[in-house]
């Protein structure tokens, strides 16, 4: 999206491990508990500046060896495609308001108390969920549109 609207967009920072995530990622990715998954963790900038944390869980078993791709990737997305033949078919969000707290603020370099937007989306692919990711958005940057068509009768 921000590429289309003109922006250069990279991934500052980016770190990938594996973890045991908190249940309710569990129960979205359909897992057991105290299973591992794939977590990556980046800052997104757009023209240089800072404009979202994005925290991504995804089932180990589908990227191996994605560890080591660290920094090699600014699309997520593109990436699973082109490497894991992975093809996003749906995802579901979640979106919300808040206000950033002093990490955030420091980490996205704006005010403490400045408007945020948190995206928490589980991606699907052939009706599976594959991916649960967080994307906290500086909200003075966010535009998000919906279209809507007809009307239950």
């Amino acid at each position: 999206t921000l590429e289309a609207k003109g922006y250069s967009v990279q991934s500052k920072s980016m770190y990938i491990d594996m973890v045991v995530p908190p249940l309710n990622i569990l129960e979205e990715l359909l897992l057991p508990p105290e299973t591992e998954v794939v977590r990556i963790q980046r800052i997104q900038l757009a023209n240089a500046k800072p404009i979202a944390i994005i925290t991504n869980y995804i089932i180990a078993e589908l990227v191996p060896g994605i560890i080591s791709d660290s920094g090699t990737f600014v699309s997520l997305y593109h990436h699973l495609e082109a490497k894991y033949g992975i093809k996003i078919t749906s995802a579901r969000d979640d979106i919300k308001a808040k206000v950033s707290d002093f990490l955030e603020s420091e980490l996205l370099q704006i005010p403490v108390g400045s408007p945020l937007i948190v995206d928490r989306r589980v991606t699907y692919s052939m009706s599976k969920p594959i991916e649960v990711v967080i994307m906290i958005v500086d909200g003075s940057k966010y535009e998000f549109s919906v279209t809507l068509s007809g009307r239950p009768s």
